[in-house]
């Protein structure tokens, strides 16, 4: 799946079993249309982003349902 909309909120989750770090993007249009999306678990990529840097940006992303969680496979900023 793919969804386009501006990052309104970043967190930072526990870190998984194996001490890998795991974030949390609140995505949406408007504050009140906005979904949770997590960065996969052990995924070496998601160490290299300052995830706070997308905060207020619009981001192109491409998800799939892990659990019932929207799971982040790739993240981009549109320009």
């Amino acid at each position: 799946m793919e969804t386009h909309a501006n990052v309104l909120q970043v967190s930072r989750e526990l870190n998984t079993r194996n001490g890998n770090p795991r974030w949390m993007l609140l995505i949406g249009n408007k504050p009140g249309t906005a979904e949770c999306f997590y960065t996969p678990c052990n995924a070496n990529w998601v160490q290299a982003h300052d995830w706070h840097a997308f905060v207020g940006r619009r981001v192109k992303v491409d998800h799939r349902l892990v659990r019932g969680k929207h799971t982040i496979e790739r993240i981009r900023i549109c320009l």
